[in-house]
């Protein structure tokens, strides 16, 4: 008999050895759990992908004073650190951090990513200015939630990731931003 957990797929439904995904599917089990569990107990969350990097490591500087469009242009100048509370929804609990992040998450990680979307022929949108769309759609999307585990907020064809915890520690981030494409 055929049972699906027996064949792991990667995030395009590729079937895989299960051994690249493996911490991802253990990450997104934990927040689907944090996501249903009315205790808000996150303690056994993973971490992210790559090699671990404290918070403050990750987060970088913290750039204080700014918020919405003015947060998303600091961090584009400055291309490190992080604005806390850079945007608020009232269906999230709490602010919403914006940070300049890597690879794995954040502006940068948006960047990098709609880039080779676009390189590639995938996309129809620049990773800056992906990113410059950011509080648009945070003001005025629809907030969801994904079979990853991630908040969503979706505006008119584009969606921004939100992650509710990083490691251990409760905190809404921006993980990333895209074009849904069809």
């Amino acid at each position: 008999m055929f049972n699906e957990k027996d064949h792991p797929r990667d995030s395009d439904g590729k079937f895989t050895d299960g051994n690249a995904e493996a911490e991802h599917d253990k990450r997104v089990a934990a927040i689907r759990k944090y996501s249903d569990d009315p205790d808000g107990d996150m303690n056994d969350l993973p971490a992210p992908r790559g090699k671990k990097k404290s918070q403050d490591e990750f987060f970088g500087e913290e750039f204080k004073g700014y918020k919405g469009a003015n947060a998303v242009e600091k961090l584009l100048k400055e291309k490190r650190g992080h604005v806390k509370n850079a945007f608020e929804r009232p269906e999230i609990n709490g602010g919403i951090d914006i940070i300049w992040g890597d690879k794995n998450g954040g502006l940068l990680h948006t960047i990098l990513q709609r880039d080779k979307k676009l390189a590639s022929g995938k996309g129809k949108i620049s990773g800056i200015d992906m990113v410059k769309k950011i509080p648009e759609i945070m003001q005025k999307g629809t907030v969801s939630q994904d079979d990853r585990g991630r908040i969503n907020v979706d505006y008119n064809g584009y969606r921004v990731g939100i992650l509710p915890m990083f490691y251990d520690n409760k905190v809404n981030w921006i993980v990333t931003a895209m074009e849904l494409l069809q």
